[in-house]
């Protein structure tokens, strides 16, 4: 199964994407931006460039141990293909699964004249680590560099280390597409199999939260929404269902990695 989520993925990028000479100073001239890359790594965050189109790593941070359980060496060795072998099967079928949804909205954003932002993430996906054994990890891509059809060329790819922040066994995923006319959602969830054109939490829930992320107790946000506490209450316990989070910190910490917040 591992073997052939990665052969379905790359089919799938090669399929809607043009394959482009590399430009290793659009690389360069970026990482020369990313001032905090050597604090990531302390931080226990694995960054890497990724290449759509070849649909390979042309950039690496050195914590592959800390955070994937590989040495770098052997990393280098066998890269991509090592890590997909290391996804639980369960949650490779599923990643299988969103490729059709994505890229129907992929071709849809490409008629749009210019796209402003990329990003999309999967959530708490099941990864063997050879120390720590199953642990749940955040992937979070954030395109910097696209073509003349709007396609995405390269994105720089973060992971780390969630499990202390997930309660149920599950993951979702989160895509976001902005142009300069209207923003695109998709969002999926493994506990109901279901793909939709809307964000992972509504708009209502994520004013709750950001009154939450900033320390308000539940009567005042009551108040400053003039809703009910006992609503307050379902949207939190929602919130925390959606998005698998063990507690209330854990779910503004949760939103704060994933950009919900």
């Amino acid at each position: 199964m591992q073997n052939n989520l990665l052969s379905e993925l790359k089919s799938f990028w090669g399929n809607i994407i043009q394959k482009e000479e590399s430009n290793p100073q659009n690389v360069e001239n970026f990482l020369e931006q990313l001032t905090l890359l050597k604090f990531a790594e302390n931080k226990r965050i694995y960054f890497s460039i990724f290449n759509f189109a070849d649909f390979k790593k042309e950039y690496a941070s050195s914590n592959t141990l800390e955070v994937f359980g590989i040495t770098p060496e052997v990393y280098e060795e066998r890269g991509t293909e090592l890590f997909f072998s290391m996804i639980d099967p369960e949650h490779s079928q599923i990643m299988l699964a969103n490729n059709i949804p994505l890229k129907d909205y992929l071709e849809d954003i490409q008629n749009e004249k210019d796209i402003l932002t990329f990003m999309f993430l999967d959530c708490g996906f099941k990864f063997h680590h050879s120390g720590k054994g199953t642990i749940r990890l955040l992937r979070k891509n954030n395109v910097f560099e696209i073509n003349a059809k709007n396609q995405p060329i390269r994105s720089l790819s973060m992971f780390q280390d969630i499990t202390h922040l997930m309660k149920n066994d599950f993951f979702w995923f989160r895509g976001v597409f902005s142009s300069s006319e209207r923003t695109y959602y998709m969002s999926y969830r493994s506990d109901t199999n279901e793909v939709s054109n809307k964000d992972i939490l509504s708009d209502r829930e994520k004013e709750i939260l950001k009154y939450i992320a900033e320390g308000k107790e539940t009567d005042e946000i009551a108040k400053i929404l003039f809703i009910s506490k006992t609503t307050i209450n379902n949207h939190r316990q929602n919130m925390l269902n959606k998005l698998g989070a063990k507690d209330t910190t854990a779910l503004v910490q949760l939103a704060k990695l994933t950009n919900l917040l």
